[in-house]
């Protein structure tokens, strides 16, 4: 019910009914059902239409398109249905029964969206075999609906098979769990090391996921390819590899025979042909691999670089325009725009429509799109738009060594520079960092060190545990020690200087006070976390009022139910409700962990007024716990478990009236009663 004070009428709340594409959305355990998880080949492109409407009045949905929403069932020898215009609506609803002569309705229907329609007919039949029909479009065509498909595996299928295990990586793959997907992969090629699709999986993730492993990758394809000289896949991956066009052109050009790699190899070769400014075969490889796949974007937005190439810019233009109407927010047609006019207004709009949350990541993505080409000089031109930040500067000064120019005061600039926003995660990324590692500049050295490791955390080119305590790098830098923290969680005494040397850093940063305390909390020092937390919330305590308390809301809200778990844990109860109550925290999906401690410390300081023999008071505080407070960001279900309360309630008016508590009640209360309950229930005894 928390959401009803947000809704823009009075009648309650409402159901938002979804229906993907997919027919589930799949989980971790789907794997293990016929509905695995999905992945796109390489270089498509997938649109579909979306359609979002409301429907009011109909008691229901049964059926719906783009132009009404109907709600149809029987009941008492009645057809009754409800119907509510999405669209203007001029036209017959007709329902009838296919292959007879019955049509228990046909109805003119004139109505402006949202407006609403009903009726009933003596009929006694089955909604499903109803032939449905708004004019000429059939709603439904009078066969059951349900699926026929497959909705479990078989449980005699045996996971552990090649197949099993083949089927587990894939899945795992799709679910970018890469590691574990290898590890599978490993397991099918111990059964059968000739199983091609396997080797070639296999090598695929050594490629693409474990940098500098391309030697690991190889003789896993050349193994699939000597028993398949026409596999797909494993043309396509070896032609990858290969970086020149010579090389690539054999493995390429087999893998064009298979329609799904077709354009992608075709594109694979343009690029290619664009490094050796080889523009008229370039184009040739385009149009081939845009008549295999037309929405190829990576091949439009080719086919303009070599347009301009090849100084044919009304062409560009006229590509740019066609690639803009069909993704209206591609910032690489709108810079290859400005390369074309130089136009201050072309300029304007390119760097005007990038305003995502890191807009240096976009820029640099841009770049390094030209980068791949040996494009270096649109790529730095690229990066002159961009704000000025250490990834920027680092890839400038790349861009610029690769044509022969000292970018080398680009690369100090970043190293003294704070790292904030810095988060390396791309292949070359930490090769960035390798000249700054030898630096005799100390603090450079130091920041690059840091980067590195950073970079190699990202990428598990190697054991970031490792590089912590080789080469710690020294920076004064509250984040790295909360990562390095979490990194060595397992030796308490790493992790205690870590956060102690976060906090003399940074000791007004919410996440530092907020893990020192969970480490001291957790580790036998309770009222040094209590300590910790009160400091940062000191303010707001005095008057609960976020106006005068110098700190951001979320702030208050996290620190402050971190605060009411803490006095929770010291026993002092009745101060963590009252904590609880000051705070208002914003709802969001799946969010229930304020209200699963407020009817804790509601229950625990009942249990404590039982102890005094204050049942009337106890009594109350259980009514309590059984509320949805709204200012702490869950809304009450509709049929909420308070078995727990209503037992401790009765248990409460029997002490009052000097009843013994009977045992069928107990009996009843603990049969499904989870262990977390059980534990609360023993505070009564």
């Amino acid at each position: 019910m928390i959401w009803e004070k947000l809704l823009t009428d009075n009648d309650g709340q409402y159901v938002e009914l979804q229906s993907g594409r997919l027919f589930n959305q799949a989980a971790e355990g789907s794997m293990y059902s016929p509905f695995k998880h999905v992945s796109f080949m390489p270089y498509t492109h997938d649109s579909w239409t979306e359609y979002w409407f409301p429907v009011k009045n109909t008691r229901g949905l049964t059926h719906a398109t783009p132009e009404i929403a109907l709600n149809l069932r029987v009941q008492n020898g009645w057809l009754k249905w409800d119907a509510c215009a999405i669209s203007p609506l001029n036209d017959t609803l007709t329902m009838s029964v296919p292959f007879t002569r019955d049509v228990p309705v046909k109805r003119m229907l004139q109505l402006k969206p949202l407006e609403t329609v009903r009726d009933s007919i003596r009929w006694s039949g089955e909604v499903e075999r109803l032939k449905i029909q708004l004019g000429e479009t059939v709603i439904a065509n009078g066969q059951p609906a349900d699926l026929t498909r497959p909705l479990a595996a078989p449980k005699e299928f045996d996971w552990e098979s090649e197949y099993g295990l083949y089927t587990q990586a894939k899945d795992l793959a799709n679910q970018r769990k890469y590691e574990e997907a290898a590890t599978y992969l490993k397991k099918v090629i111990e059964k059968n090391k000739y199983h091609v699709d396997a080797l070639v999986d296999l090598g695929e993730l050594y490629l693409n996921f474990k940098i500098g492993w391309q030697g690991h990758a190889l003789p896993l394809i050349k193994q699939a390819l000597a028993i398949n000289a026409y596999h797909p896949k494993a043309n396509y991956l070896q032609g990858m590899m290969e970086w020149n066009m010579v090389g690539s052109l054999d493995y390429f050009g087999v893998a064009s025979l298979h329609s799904a790699y077709r354009s992608p190899a075709l594109t694979q070769l343009a690029i290619r042909a664009i490094r050796n400014e080889e523009w008229a075969k370039a184009d040739e490889f385009l149009q081939q691999a845009l008549e295999a796949n037309s929405t190829n974007f990576d091949a439009l937005q080719l086919e303009i670089v070599v347009a301009r190439k090849r100084k044919r810019n009304a062409h560009a233009l006229k590509l740019i325009k066609e690639l803009l109407f069909k993704d209206p927010l591609n910032h690489f047609a709108r810079f290859e725009n400005t390369l074309i006019t130089n136009g201050e207004d072309n300029k304007k709009a390119f760097s005007g429509l990038i305003n995502s949350e890191l807009p240096h990541e976009t820029y640099i993505e841009i770049a390094l799109w030209y980068n791949k080409l040996r494009l270096f000089e649109e790529g730095l031109q690229v990066l002159e738009y961009a704000p000025k930040e250490v990834m920027v500067l680092l890839w400038k000064s790349e861009l610029m060594s690769q044509l022969s120019k000292d970018g080398k005061q680009y690369q100090m600039e970043a190293l003294k520079m704070s790292p904030e926003r810095v988060f390396p995660f791309r292949d070359g990324d930490s090769g960035l960092f390798l000249n700054a590692l030898s630096s005799s500049d100390k603090n450079a050295a130091e920041m690059g060190s840091y980067y590195f490791f950073l970079a190699a955390l990202a990428l598990k080119q190697v054991d970031a545990k490792h590089i912590l305590r080789v080469g710690e790098p020294e920076i004064k830098y509250a984040p790295y020690y909360l990562l390095k923290a979490e990194l060595l969680k397992d030796e308490k005494e790493e992790v205690l200087n870590a956060l102690e040397k976060a906090y003399e850093i940074d000791p007004k940063s919410w996440r530092v006070v907020k893990r020192l305390a969970e480490f001291y909390a957790a580790n036998g020092e309770l009222k040094k976390a209590i300590r910790i937390n009160e400091e940062k919330l000191t303010k707001y305590l005095k008057t609960k009022k976020v106006e005068t308390s110098g700190l951001p809301e979320h702030e208050i809200y996290i620190l402050g139910q971190q605060r009411a778990e803490l006095l929770k844990q010291a026993g002092r109860y009745q101060e963590a409700l009252e904590v609880l109550n000051s705070l208002t925290i914003l709802p969001n999906e799946g969010a229930s962990g304020a209200h699963k401690l407020y009817r804790e410390l509601n229950i625990r300081y009942a249990a404590t007024l039982n102890q005094q023999k204050k049942y009337r008071e106890a009594f109350a505080v259980l009514e309590q716990a059984e509320k949805w407070p709204e200012n702490l960001g869950s809304g009450e279900p509709y049929n909420p478990d308070n078995r727990l309360t209503w037992y401790l309630k009765k248990w409460m008016t029997q002490k009052l009236t000097k009843q013994e508590p009977q045992p069928a009640d107990i009996t009843k209360l603990t049969k499904n009663l989870s262990a977390y309950e059980f534990e609360l229930l023993k505070l009564f005894q």
